[in-house]
């Protein structure tokens, strides 16, 4: 299959070395110069639980990208969720309304934005981290899943051929009956750890070796599933709360996404995740304290 990666950093080259592994035709879409030449240069280096591998593949800069008039049988969104809508209106006229668009992004409302695209959107989220160790490198350890699924019933068949074109290149997906559970799920997890990475400028397993942080993860997860719990969705809070054992313990030197954008002086993901929590829970009058501190801490380091 011709595959597009839009957003290759640290996930979206670790999915797109993946695909291609898997005998795919990827292009990525970097926009990380270093990076970029790196790839183009010497290929990608996909280090896998302490195993490299290197994969010859296509890589472009955004600017390369409209000089393209190839026909993509899937495009894959892994920017951060502020970028989206640019990213895709830069990538317009090589996404028809057919044009499958897959978001496994962080954050709550994406699916949203992919719809203003293609009628053909399948949205979900994954556990699998991914690291940039090195311009050309990127590293994944440890257990993960990758669900999705798609907004129309119509695309059962597109959403079967997603899972075998994942599972046959190594990466393990489901697909999701209940997908927003799924999403709320990941957001609360990230609300929780990723947000306090950031703050403290360390890896999940600082949080490990603090019961003050421990405690602090599980008040934060606690807000976020009263307030999936209260549109409806059935989040479990003892299933997130085992999420972020798993994050801490088994990924402990991963760096989240919203601390390398802190330690890198970018604006992070937080408005997705949990501004969004926050502002749901303001609909339904549900209190989310913790959440709200977090919230401002990042903004203030943002500033």
């Amino acid at each position: 299959m011709k595959i597009l990666i839009i957003g290759a950093g640290a996930l979206g080259s670790y999915f797109g070395g993946c695909l291609q592994k898997g005998g795919n035709d990827v292009t990525l879409v970097c926009r990380n110069r270093g990076h970029r030449e790196a790839i183009l240069s010497n290929g990608l280096c996909l280090e896998t639980n302490g195993e490299t591998e290197n994969v010859s593949i296509n890589c472009v800069s955004e600017i390369d990208l409209k000089n393209l008039n190839t026909e993509f049988d899937m495009v894959f969104i892994f920017t951060k969720s502020k970028d989206t809508y640019n990213a895709l209106k830069g990538s317009e006229k090589l996404i028809k309304k057919s044009t499958p668009l897959i978001s496994l992004q962080n954050g709550i409302g994406n699916e949203e934005i992919l719809q203003h695209f293609s009628s053909k959107v399948i949205y979900g989220c994954t556990t699998l981290p991914s690291d940039l160790k090195a311009s050309g490198l990127v590293s994944s350890s440890g257990t993960h899943l990758t669900n999705f699924n798609s907004i129309s019933t119509a695309d059962n068949k597109l959403v079967l051929k997603l899972k075998d074109v994942l599972s046959s290149c190594g990466i393990y997906s489901e697909i999701s009956s209940n997908i927003s559970e799924s999403i709320w799920k990941k957001a609360i997890f990230n609300s929780a750890v990723n947000v306090i990475c950031a703050l403290i400028r360390g890896t999940p397993g600082e949080i490990a070796k603090s019961n003050e942080l421990i405690s602090l993860a599980n008040s934060v997860a606690n807000e976020g599933c009263e307030v999936a719990q209260n549109l409806g969705i059935k989040v479990s809070t003892k299933e997130v709360k085992s999420i972020i054992f798993m994050s801490t313990t088994e990924h402990p030197n991963h760096k989240p996404s919203m601390l390398v954008d802190i330690l890198n002086h970018k604006k992070t993901e937080i408005d997705s995740i949990t501004g969004q929590i926050i502002r749901f829970g303001k609909k339904g009058n549900v209190q989310t304290p913790h959440n709200n501190v977090l919230f401002s801490l990042i903004k203030a380091l943002e500033k």
